[in-house]
């Protein structure tokens, strides 16, 4: 076996049965158990003890990449193709519990601490599965679910959005939201430079006024010869009565 496993926070759940497929079905592909899980390998007289070996390992990387939560809808499964097919009538049918299961998790579905892009990414996918499940809901309830799902201070984007004559397009809103979250970035990084802006005025403000109080300290401190020695004298020295020179 080359691979074992997949990452465990990747491993099967009631959420993440797309990404799960797609990884599981590339993982049993390489260690060469795709064709015993998707029934082409069928087992005969010739090929019965190689293929119960291929198919226990492939059942068992099943049941090693899938949650606790997942067993119970496997248990009966005696072959990998069992396993796979019981996941997949269960995640992929059009059952009316799965259309409610897949419906409430977009209505319920709201933004958290993950950047806008990942977030439209994971709202578009649980669309595409409720779609596949049979229930296609008009362009404008998506729409309006997907504002509907954004925190508090996106409250002012909303209403100007619903403030229109007609809704943007979904993909004219994700432009959107994408814009806003980048000027709240931009806006986030101003009051740094704004301090920086300040500090470099000060320190302008400072040396022009040092610049201007030198010509009137050095005028203060200018001097002038004694009329009647010829010494230098103060400024405020000069304003002495000067004494007459003598002959």
């Amino acid at each position: 076996m080359n691979h074992v496993s997949i990452q465990d926070s990747n491993k099967l759940d009631n959420t993440n049965y797309e990404s799960w497929k797609t990884e599981m079905r590339s993982l049993l592909r390489i260690n060469d158990l795709w064709d015993y899980v998707n029934g082409r390998v069928i087992r005969n007289e010739e090929n019965h003890v190689t293929w119960r070996e291929k198919d226990e390992k492939a059942l068992d990387l099943i049941i090693l990449n899938i949650k606790k939560n997942q067993y119970i809808h496997i248990k009966n499964a005696e072959t990998s193709y069992q396993a796979w097919s019981s996941l997949e009538n269960l995640y992929e049918s059009q059952t009316p519990m799965r259309q409610y299961t897949l419906l409430a998790e977009l209505f319920r579905k709201r933004k958290g601490t993950e950047t806008m892009a990942e977030y439209i990414r994971d709202y578009a996918s649980k669309v595409d599965r409720l779609e596949r499940a049979g229930v296609v809901l008009p362009q404008n309830v998506y729409i309006l679910m997907l504002l509907l799902s954004l925190p508090p201070d996106y409250e002012s984007f909303c209403i100007a959005i619903q403030s229109r004559d007609r809704l943007p397009a979904y993909e004219e809103l994700v432009v959107k939201l994408l814009e806003e979250e980048a000027r709240r970035l931009s806006n986030q990084q101003k009051p740094a430079d704004v301090a920086q802006a300040e500090q470099n005025l000060a320190m302008i403000s400072n040396t022009e006024n040092q610049q201007k109080k030198r010509p009137i300290d050095q005028h203060k401190y200018e001097t002038e010869k004694c009329h009647t020695c010829g010494r230098a004298l103060k400024k405020k020295d000069s304003k002495r009565e000067k004494i007459p020179r003598t002959e």
